[in-house]
């Protein structure tokens, strides 16, 4: 119980921090950006530490191809923005059902990459709801729940100079440490396509 009440306000501590830094007075904010996309992944057996392992990969029959719908805004003068994203994924393979997505973002933007058209690097955190439990959480885990806490890590690339950007990104759905039950998650590897407006 102390590990979800601990958990619970850390999460509560981290949108309200990014809500005090979007909404301050001593910071200054450009008008944002509204972006639409499409995404497509492929789910994996892996637990989220696994993910470092690249030979170690156990890809499962379950994929998922969706739309997403986000804004973004830049903090002041910096490199740095919060957003907020929407995202509708349809699951299929093994098993089919509807997934929607609904994160905070923060993204940096550097003004010079060690990679070439590296556009920014993003984390997102929010929920996760299914239409079903999924099966690929049940096989792995033992249990799921339809509704779970989301993550996602996302490296962006700029697309020619039509402002489009490709990016890759891990998919993430879990518990959050014991935050919600039961104890379950799943990780996908997933690329998607977006256009600023």
């Amino acid at each position: 119980m102390r590990i979800r009440v601990r958990a619970a306000t850390f999460l509560f501590a981290c949108l309200m921090l990014c809500t005090e830094v979007a909404a301050g007075d001593h910071v200054e904010t450009r008008p944002g950006k509204w972006s639409v996309g499409m995404v497509a992944g492929n789910m994996t057996k892996n637990r989220a530490n696994d993910l470092l392992r690249p030979g170690e990969y156990d890809f499962a029959d379950n994929y998922f191809a969706g739309v997403l719908v986000a804004y973004d805004r830049q903090i002041g003068d910096s490199k740095w923005s919060l957003g907020a994203e929407f995202q509708l994924n349809l699951h299929f393979g093994n098993q089919q059902f509807l997934e929607f997505v609904l994160p905070a973002t923060i993204r940096y933007r550097p003004e010079l990459s060690f990679l070439p058209a590296l556009e920014s690097l993003g984390l997102g955190l929010g929920l996760s709801h299914t239409t079903e439990v999924p099966k690929v959480e049940v096989e792995v885990r033992g249990e799921s729940a339809r509704t779970l806490v989301y993550w996602l890590a996302e490296s962006a690339f700029s697309v020619g100079n039509s402002g489009d950007e490709l990016f890759l990104r891990i998919h993430h759905r879990s518990d959050a440490f014991g935050l919600l039950d039961p104890d379950s998650g799943s990780n996908a590897f997933a690329i998607g396509w977006r256009r600023s407006f």
